[in-house]
């Protein structure tokens, strides 16, 4: 779980460091000033859904895929709602904002589904040792 939060960490670190290098070179018509605002909410997203999910893994013993797609459900629900207030709140430059929210959930989307890929392969070369 520690190493699931440092990759995420570094990740949206990542993110913010493109997008200020993106704002430099391509001034405010690209980057919303709330980009930081979105990619915070986007890692609290992630963080409350991973960490939900692995008490669900722990305390209920689900499948492990389940919980996954659970998870990224929930995630898509909770920010679409959470745009439709933004949208419904009247935030200037509102076409911009809900461009780079969507781009940015895409790009968390990404990463989830590389850290899921990647743990189903180890956990299939596991199996596959076993026989």
């Amino acid at each position: 779980m520690i190493k699931g939060l440092l990759k995420i960490v570094l990740f949206s670190v990542s993110i913010m460091i493109l997008s200020r290098v993106t704002q430099i070179f391509f001034s405010e018509h690209v980057i919303h000033n709330g980009v930081y605002w979105i990619i915070g909410y986007m890692w609290l997203l992630y963080t409350v859904v991973q960490f939900s999910g692995h008490l669900l893994r722990d305390y209920l013993n689900i499948d492990s895929p389940l919980i996954a797609l659970a998870g990224v459900s929930a995630r898509l629900i909770i920010s679409l709602f959470t745009m439709l207030i933004v949208v419904m709140s009247g935030v200037e430059n509102m076409v911009l904002l809900v461009s780079n929210f969507m781009v940015i959930y895409l790009l968390y989307l990404m990463f989830e589904i590389i850290i899921l890929l990647s743990n189903l392969r180890r956990n299939s070369s596991q199996e596959q040792k076993v026989k």
